[in-house]
C-alpha cells in the first residue's frame, strides 16, 4: 500500500483553523435554546393559573354552588377594585412633582404615598 504524504506548509498561519477571537468574542459559543417561547409561556400559565383551576372545584365542594359563587365574585370585585385604585392612584401623582418622572412599580408608588417605610411595605407585599 502506497500512502501519499500531505504536504506540511512552514508558515504558522495555516496551522491556525479559526481566526483569533475578538474581545466581545464569548468564552462560550452561543447554546441552542431548551424551549421555545411559546412553550415557555405555556409553562408559566400552567404553573400559575394551574393551582387555580384544580383548587376551585374543592372550594365549590366544601361551600356549596351558592356561596362558592358568591365567594368568586366578590375575590373578584375587590380585586378588580384594587387593581382600579392602584391605577387611579398612580394617575393622581404622576401630574404631581414628587420628584420621579415615572412611577414604574409598586416600590415607586409606595414611596411616592409614603416614603422609604411606604417603599418597603410595599416590596414586602409584592413579592
Amino acid at each position: 500500500m502506497v500512502y501519499e504524504k500531505k504536504q506540511v506548509s512552514s508558515s504558522s498561519s495555516s496551522k491556525l483553523k479559526s481566526p483569533l477571537p475578538r474581545e466581545d468574542t464569548p468564552l462560550i459559543g452561543k447554546a441552542k435554546p431548551l424551549s421555545l417561547q411559546p412553550k415557555t409561556f405555556a409553562n408559566v400559565f400552567i404553573a400559575i393559573v394551574g393551582a387555580g383551576v384544580l383548587g376551585l372545584p374543592y372550594a365549590f365542594k366544601r361551600t356549596e354552588w351558592v356561596m362558592g359563587l358568591l365567594m368568586l365574585f366578590s375575590v373578584v370585585a375587590l380585586t378588580t377594585y384594587g387593581m382600579m385604585l392602584l391605577i387611579y392612584t398612580r394617575l393622581k401623582l404622576e401630574p404631581v412633582d414628587t420628584g420621579f418622572a415615572k412611577i414604574a412599580s409598586f416600590g415607586d408608588l409606595g414611596f411616592a404615598v409614603c416614603g422609604t417605610l411606604g417603599r418597603f411595605i410595599a416590596g414586602c407585599i409584592a413579592n
